[in-house]
Formats: C-alpha cells, structure tokens, sequence
C-alpha cells in the first residue's frame, strides 16, 4: 500500500469515523509512536494502560501512518475502514497494492 501525503488526513479521519481507539505521539527526534485499543481507558489512563505503545521510529509521518494502518487492517480486518481502504486503493480493473491485497484478500467481491 502506498500512503501519500495528501491521505494523510482523509484515513485519519476514516479511522475517527470507524470508531477504532486509536492514541499517536511524537518524540523529538524518536519517531512516531501509536496504541490502538478496544476501549479509551486501555490507552489515555496511566494507571491502567493496557494497550501496547508501538515504537516506529519514523519521522516522516507517511510512513509512520502506513504501519499503523497495516497494524489496525490486522486487529480488525472486518473493520468498516478495512473496507472503505480497500475502496480506496482499488483500481478501476479491481486490483489493489499487493500489500495491501495480501491482508484484505477476505474483502473480494
């Protein structure tokens, strides 16, 4: 899957709209980091955080937002934004990105 920059902003809020728990952050100079949870308590509070915090150590934050949507499209690959991706980078004759077609190959029409 290709990811530019001007999707940045159109699969971040796809993924709002999904509903899927999501929390990003930056570290000067370490990259982006991400959780992705069922519920907003396993990644906002920071007594009970039972999200795993995911170390990508991208800066430029394409990048960064293509492993953290390979990682959303393998926790929830029956997704609605799994579905409107695949929508997304299909092609007219039905193909898609071959890493984006070997994890949503359940999503043939």
């Amino acid at each position: 899957m290709i990811i530019t920059k001007k999707d940045v902003g159109i699969i971040m809020q796809e993924i709002y709209d999904s509903e899927i728990g999501i929390r990003i952050g930056w570290k000067a100079g370490g990259g982006m980091d991400y959780s992705i949870s069922e519920t907003s308590n396993d990644i906002w509070d920071n007594h009970d955080n039972t999200a795993e915090i995911i170390h990508t150590g991208e800066t430029d934050i394409v990048k960064g937002l293509q492993i953290l949507v390979l990682d959303i499209l393998k926790q929830y690959p029956q997704s609605n934004f799994a579905v409107w991706l695949k929508e997304f980078y299909e092609n007219d004759n039905g193909n898609v990105h071959p890493l984006f077609k070997k994890i949503v190959s359940p999503f043939k029409k």
